[in-house]
This record gives structure tokens, sequence and C-alpha cells, in this order.
């Protein structure tokens, strides 16, 4: 059995007999530190020999302790005979005899190099996204199909959050108490749709108001076509050329007024054929909130971060909102 798990993984032991000083190596180990049974008798010196300089283990202190204890669990490099580099993790545990006396060394080691290579790959993309997100001073998400946030970049400077405490919707802590709960039904109400959307919001600051910003996210997709994970960009709104709280296309006429008007949204409703209840549904934005964003009553004033996501809602699903002339105007934009 043990042959065959060696033949079929990259596996290879090793035992060290203490009463006759003795070490065995097996099939597994020869072939994966590239040497020749017939050519090489195992030793210390030999195996020690591949060893990267720099990953070299000392042996001449008290390897073997009377408690039993493991020798070591540590990973290192070796450099084969034909030129290639590969990761090792070894492990070692001491077994005891009748005698209560250690008895033999026995060893397994595992050939990580893969699993190496995409730990090292991935921490260098991390790192890329970090810059990235300095220079563009956005905060990036990567989240699972589900929305769970797999990883973030220029979130914690905004925030102070780290990736656990994002976990679990953690990041609606991050939120201004008046946002929390709109932001929580327009983000599961889109990531139930395989299209990008956008999400507006506030977050904490010393600013009583809280600093607004604006997340596009994108799905990625699989290889069956269903979605893999989404990949998100957080910006302050105002922070880029665009100006973020202005979903409408750059130099498209007429756009430059953001806050829509009560006519424009229920002109808006009207031309699509939705109800109250259906927007509510499309945009995750309650049915009480849509009636007060319809009436405009000052003494019951809404959100601007709802008014962002109001106007995205449309702008998807081909309406556009334009201040002209002293008019708001709604409409779909005339085919070429």
């Amino acid at each position: 059995m043990l042959r065959f798990i060696e033949e079929k993984t990259k596996i290879g032991t090793w035992i060290w007999d203490l009463t006759a000083t003795e070490l065995h190596w097996s099939t597994g180990l020869y072939r994966l530190i590239g040497l020749d049974p017939q050519e090489t008798k195992p030793s210390f010196s030999a195996y020690e020999s591949i060893i990267h300089p720099d990953d070299h283990l000392d042996i001449t202190g008290p390897l073997v302790r009377a408690d039993g204890s493991t020798i070591f669990d540590r990973q290192f490099r070796i450099m084969r005979r034909d030129g290639s580099l590969r990761w090792l993790q070894g492990h070692a545990e001491i077994h005891l005899g009748a005698d209560e006396m250690p008895h033999q060394v026995i060893g397994v080691v595992i050939d990580i190099t893969d699993r190496k290579i995409l730990s090292d790959s991935l921490k260098l993309a991390g790192r890329h996204l970090d810059l990235a997100s300095d220079i563009l001073g956005a905060a990036v998400w990567i989240t699972d199909r589900q929305g769970s946030i797999v990883s973030q970049h220029g979130w914690l400077p905004l925030t102070g959050q780290s990736v656990a405490d994002v976990q679990q919707m953690g990041w609606l802590n991050a939120l201004v108490p008046e946002d929390r709960v709109q932001a929580m039904k327009v983000w599961m109400t889109s990531l139930r749709r395989p299209e990008p959307f956008e999400i507006g919001f506030r977050v904490r600051s010393s600013d009583d108001e809280g600093v607004a910003v604006t997340g596009r996210f994108t799905p990625l997709e699989d290889r069956k076509g269903g979605i893999a994970e989404w990949i998100g960009v957080f910006r302050r709104q105002g922070s880029d050329a665009r100006a973020l709280q202005d979903h409408v296309p750059a130099g498209e006429e007429g756009s430059g007024e953001h806050r829509l008007h009560p006519a424009q949204i229920r002109a808006a409703r009207a031309m699509l054929g939705w109800s109250v209840s259906d927007l509510a549904d499309v945009s995750g934005i309650s049915g009480s909130t849509i009636r007060r964003m319809e009436m405009d009553d000052p003494d019951r004033s809404v959100s601007q971060t709802y008014f962002d996501i109001m106007h995205e809602t449309f702008r998807r699903h081909g309406l556009r909102m334009e201040l002209r002339d002293g008019m708001a105007v709604v409409g779909f934009p005339m085919s070429p």
C-alpha cells in the first residue's frame, strides 16, 4: 500500500534505525529527490548535498528527544541533479521501543512545489492589487459567487476593517447606520443576477455625513458559464473624472444633474410599465422609500445614496435622465 501511495503521489518516506544507526530510504523518496538507488547509499550527507544552502538542517545538535516529540516539521528546497529546484515539506517523529527509549525516527517528505508556486503567485497578485488600489485611490473586493469576500485591497485604509471584519456581512458595520439595511438589500438582490451592478452607500468617518462611495461589480464566469467570482471596485464619489455619483456615461449631452426629480421617477416607472412594487424588487429600495422619493417631501428627505441606486437602475434598463433647459427629461436613446 505504501508503494502504491508513493507511486501515485509525490511522497517519499525514510526510517532512521537508531539501534543499528542505519538510514533507509523508500523508492518514492529516491524518486522525489532525483537520486538513483543503485548509485547512492542512504546517508545524511547525501541528503544534505542536494538541499539548498539556505535551508540546511543542523543535524549536529540533539535531534533525538527522549520525550518522543517531533524532530522537525519544516519546508525546504532541494536542488536536484537535473537542475530543477523543488520545494519539499518534511515531517519526522521519534518512535520509542519496549524499553521506552528512542528506537526509530520515521519521516515523510512531500513535494509541495506546485502548492508553493500557487501560493507565491497569489501573494504576488495580492501585492499587485494593493499597488493598483493605492494608485487608483480605490478599494478592490474579490468575492465568491455567493458574495462572501475572499480578499480585499484598500478597504482597510478607508474603513479600518480587515478581511476578518468583513466576513458574514460584517462590512455593513462600516456603513453609517441609516444606509445599512438598504445596502444589504441591494447587495443581496444584485448577486442573484449574472450581470454587472453598482451599489452606493456612505461609510463611517469623522464627518457625521460619512464618506459616500460607489462600488462597481462585475461577475467572472467559470468554464460552464456560471458565476465563479465577483470583482468590485469602490471609489469615493466625485473622486474621478466621471464623478461617480453621476451614473450616466461620460460625454452624454444634457447629463450633469444627478439627483432625480420626483416626476422623472414616476415617468420612468410608467415608461417601463412598473408598479412601485416592481421597482422595489428590481432596485432593492423599499416601496415606502420609493413613494417618499416620488413625493420629494422636504420633511421626509431620502438619502442621496438611494437616488444613486435608482438612477443606475433606470440606466441599466435603457432609460436616460437629463435636466435640459430647465426641464426634467426621461427617455430611451434613439437607435442610430
